[in-house]
């Protein structure tokens, strides 16, 4: 009968004390460096795309932002050009007015001034800075502008503003402040004025038809006595008192009908048509400018969107590539895991075969069957 040299001991499947085979323990071994090496490589593209990830939110965070005051210029610049469009056509209606002052002039006067404040409002209608037709305030005839971000280096665009709404203030003799008040047709004198302390003396009405209305603090009707256009001096009598003063025009530059003398005298109407004229051109230029503006703002507003989507895209695409990263590598770690185990068991196979073949061979030789267990 033929002598297994080992004893009929395989090292590879024997058992020991501490219980299990030796291949037992060389599959646990090769388990643990495939995980150990599976979790290492997966924790150094996890922090590649973390940080990508990073990247991109903050990207889309920073042109989300940009894209909101986009936005909001964009509906500014549109509410503007909406203003700037209803200005312009209540200009025309004072044209209109003008063609038939001497008809009626109390009428007339009136009815321009009402006209007149409704211009003033639709310019004063819009938030603060953001209103791009109308003046910083009642003392700072200047337009308004604000600047827009166009992307998220901080590149700027500013939104110039023209004030077109129509605003005047006389500087007496005296120093003192005479301010139209346009909703009630009527002006006050201030001993001191700014957009920040309105220390008003009292009222004066400039239409026969506010003077005795209510709405009015007195009834004293301004009247103009005399006026200069070409250097705009003024002067103006107030309940028998007379004043003289220089006129301050903002914006359009048309003022009261009192100004022009209540439409009493040609001059008068002459130099209300020559105002009113030269604003509604002026008012016809800013609805294009303005209508321009607002399409270059939505044009922004489409480009800094798609540069948002681009983002997405790319954040998508560097989900995806990991996810095909970890998938190849994964397939990749399973094919030589398997070759490994299969290693491990061919050597299992091959040594019991060794073992059966050499044994009957080497008999009781026992020099013979310790080099081969030690070499096999």
């Amino acid at each position: 009968m033929a002598v297994d040299p080992t004893g009929g001991l395989n090292p590879l499947t024997a058992s020991f004390s501490m219980g299990g085979s030796m291949q037992d323990l060389i599959y646990q071994k090769i388990q643990d460096k495939f995980k150990a090496r599976m979790q290492k490589e997966s924790d150094v593209r996890s922090e590649v795309f973390d940080a990508r990830a990073k990247y991109y939110e903050a990207q889309t965070e920073k042109l989300s932002t940009v894209r909101g005051g986009i936005d909001l210029a964009a509906t500014y610049s549109k509410d503007a050009a909406t203003q700037a469009k209803k200005i312009k056509d209540l200009i025309f209606d004072m044209k209109v007015l003008l063609e038939s002052a001497s008809r009626d002039p109390t009428y007339y006067a009136q009815e321009f001034d009402k006209k007149l404040g409704e211009l003033h409002s639709a310019s004063t209608e819009l938030p603060g800075a953001y209103n791009l037709v109308g003046a910083k305030s009642r003392t700072n005839y200047d337009a308004n502008s604000f600047d827009m971000k166009i992307d998220e280096y901080g590149t700027k665009y500013t939104m110039e503003g023209a004030n077109i709404g129509s605003d005047y203030m006389i500087t007496d003799s005296a120093g003192k402040f005479w301010v139209p008040e346009f909703s009630t047709r009527s002006i006050k004198r201030y001993d001191n004025f700014d957009s920040g302390d309105l220390a008003d003396n009292t009222t004066y009405s400039t239409t026969q038809s506010a003077a005795a209305g209510a709405g009015s603090s007195t009834n004293y009707l301004v009247t103009r006595t005399d006026v200069d256009y070409s250097n705009s001096a003024i002067s103006f009598d107030v309940g028998g008192v007379s004043y003289t003063g220089t006129i301050s025009k903002g914006g359009l530059g048309v003022a009261q009908s009192w100004i022009y003398g209540g439409f009493s005298d040609a001059a008068g109407i002459a130099q209300a048509q020559s105002d009113v004229n030269a604003a509604l051109e002026d008012a016809e230029m800013e609805v294009t400018r303005l209508t321009g503006l607002q399409a270059f703002a939505e044009g922004q507003y489409s480009v800094i969107s798609n540069t948002i989507e681009e983002n997405k895209t790319q954040m998508t695409n560097a989900l995806i590539a990991q996810m095909e990263e970890e998938y190849d590598f994964a397939k990749k770690l399973k094919t030589e895991f398997q070759s490994a185990v299969t290693s491990i068991a061919s050597i299992s196979d091959t040594q019991k075969q060794y073992s059966q073949m050499f044994g009957s061979m080497l008999g009781k030789d026992k020099l013979m069957s310790y080099i081969f267990s030690q070499t096999v």
